[in-house]
């Protein structure tokens, strides 16, 4: 365990990028908390599971997935959405898709550009 004066050490020793992903990672949890308590279960915590892997990746440096994995990861996606609300089209369906979607876009931050973008 880091005693308190480990810490700014700590900090500084983390790549710049690393810390960029860890803080859009917490800005999208931040994001999409007003929603997850009208979400269904499943949805919030899918979100909030892909949110804590990509924060995972990042403290890691870990590789991100690929392109199957994530294809695979949409069509759950979709196929949860559409099993769950029977639709995509319709506010509630809607705002659990693009909760989904916002949280596996983040796994898609290889980049500084990325994260601008």
């Amino acid at each position: 365990m880091a005693t308190p004066g480990q810490l700014p050490a700590m900090r500084r020793a983390m790549p710049r990028a690393q810390r960029d992903t860890l803080f859009l990672v917490v800005l999208v949890a931040w994001l999409i908390s007003p929603q997850l308590p009208f979400l269904p279960l499943w949805c919030s915590g899918a979100s909030l599971a892909v949110l804590l892997w990509r924060a995972g990746l990042a403290w890691r440096s870990g590789p991100l997935p690929g392109r199957w994995t994530m294809g695979l990861l949409l069509v759950l996606a979709v196929g949860a959405t559409l099993y769950g609300f029977g639709s995509l089209i319709g506010r509630e369906a809607g705002t659990a898709f693009l909760v989904l979607l916002l949280a596996l876009k983040t796994l898609e931050l290889r980049t500084a550009r990325d994260a601008m973008v």
